[in-house]
């Protein structure tokens, strides 16, 4: 049995935009195409040293193990952009999901 997620898609007006829980929706060059919700990959955690790695195939929400994951171990992914500086990633961590 193949697992099924649903994907929501939300009219977003400037006045309320998402800032958790929401992902920007890529093409393959990396280029923005909406936002959508997507239920099962909110409950991912973040890590500054993910071992997964969230990408888009069309509209569908795809996690990818960029390691070997064992059995029973946390599947973790980075909310932000990971090539920035340390500094640059902690403000936008505590500006965007008000981690300390």
């Amino acid at each position: 049995m193949q697992a099924q997620s649903h994907v929501f898609f939300y009219a977003i007006s400037p006045h309320q935009p998402f800032s958790c829980n929401a992902h920007s929706i890529c093409d393959s060059e990396l280029r923005p195409q909406g936002i959508g919700l997507y239920p099962l990959v909110s409950i991912i955690n973040h890590s500054c040293a993910p071992n997964a790695i969230l990408v888009f195939e069309e509209q569908m929400a795809v996690i990818r193990a960029m390691e070997y994951i064992p059995k029973d171990s946390e599947v973790t992914i980075s909310y932000i952009e990971t090539a920035g500086s340390n500094l640059t990633r902690q403000k936008s961590m505590k500006e965007q999901y008000l981690f300390q």
